[in-house]
C-alpha cells in the first residue's frame, strides 16, 4: 500500500468519526418532546405524500406552477380574500335577507317554468322594441288615474248607464235588427217631415200669399198646389184606414 492510499484511508476514517460524533451529539441534544414533534412531523409528511399519490394531486402541480407564473394564482388568492371579507362583513340579518331573496327568485323561476311564461318573453321584447309596451303602460296609468278620480256617485251612474246599454242591446237582439232599422228609417222620415213643415212655415212668412179672390184663384189653379192637396188627402185617408184597423 502506497503513501497516498494510506492518506486517503485516514481522511475517510476521520470523516466517519466526525459524522458519528455529530450524530451522537444530536441524539444527546434531542429531548423527548423534540423527538415526539419530529416523529409527528415526519408522520404527517408521509401521510400527506400518500394522500397526494392516491388522489393524483401531483398532476395539478404543473398547472399550479403555470398559474403562479401567469399571476392567476395571486388573483385567485385575492378573490378568496375578497369573499372572506364579504363573508366577515355580512350580518345575520343580511344573510337572512339574501337567503329570502334567493328563495323568492327560485320560486319565481319555478312559477315561470310551470306557467309557460317564458314563451311570452319574445313577444314582450318585440313590444318593447316597437314601443307598444310603453303605450300599454301609459294606458294602464290613464285607467288608474280615471279609477282614482271616480267617486261612488260616478261609479253608480256609470253602472246604471252600462246596465241600460246592455238591456237595450238585449232587446235589440231579441226583437231583431231589421225592426230597429225600420224604426230608425221612420224616425228619419218624421224628422224630414218636421223639417219640411218648418221650412214651409218660414217660406210662408217670407212670401205671404196674395189677398183677395185673385190670390185664391191663383192658388187653386196652380198644379203644384193640386199635388200638395192630393198628397195631404192621401195621408189623411191612410191615417183613417190605420185608425179604423187599430180601433
Amino acid at each position: 500500500m502506497t503513501t497516498s492510499d494510506n492518506t486517503a484511508t485516514a481522511s475517510t476514517l476521520d470523516t466517519d468519526a466526525a459524522l458519528t460524533r455529530l450524530g451522537q451529539g444530536a441524539c444527546d441534544a434531542l429531548t423527548d418532546e423534540m423527538i415526539g414533534r419530529l416523529s409527528e412531523t415526519v408522520s404527517s409528511g408521509m401521510t400527506l405524500l400518500d394522500q397526494i399519490n392516491r388522489s393524483g394531486l401531483d398532476k395539478a402541480i404543473p398547472v399550479l406552477a403555470q398559474m403562479a407564473q401567469n399571476g392567476d394564482l395571486e388573483r385567485v388568492a385575492d378573490m378568496v380574500r375578497l369573499l372572506g371579507s364579504v363573508q366577515d362583513s355580512l350580518t345575520d340579518e343580511m344573510v337572512g335577507r339574501l337567503g329570502a331573496t334567493v328563495s323568492d327568485g327560485m320560486t319565481l323561476l319555478d312559477q315561470i317554468n310551470r306557467s309557460g311564461l317564458d314563451k311570452a318573453i319574445p313577444v314582450l321584447a318585440q313590444m318593447a322594441q316597437n314601443g307598444d309596451l310603453e303605450r300599454v303602460a301609459n294606458m294602464a296609468r290613464l285607467l288608474g288615474s280615471v279609477q282614482d278620480s271616480l267617486t261612488d256617485e260616478m261609479v253608480g251612474r256609470l253602472t246604471e248607464m252600462v246596465s241600460g246599454g246592455m238591456t237595450l242591446l238585449d232587446q235589440v237582439n231579441r226583437n231583431g235588427a231589421s225592426r230597429l232599422v225600420s224604426i230608425m228609417a221612420r224616425l228619419e222620415t218624421v224628422e224630414a217631415m218636421l223639417e219640411g213643415v218648418q221650412e214651409a212655415a218660414h217660406a210662408v212668412e217670407r212670401e205671404p200669399p196674395p189677398a183677395g179672390l185673385r190670390g185664391l184663384w191663383k192658388m187653386i189653379t196652380n198644379r203644384d198646389n193640386h199635388k200638395v192637396i192630393h198628397f195631404f188627402m192621401a195621408v189623411g185617408k191612410e191615417l183613417q184606414q190605420r185608425c179604423s184597423k187599430g180601433c
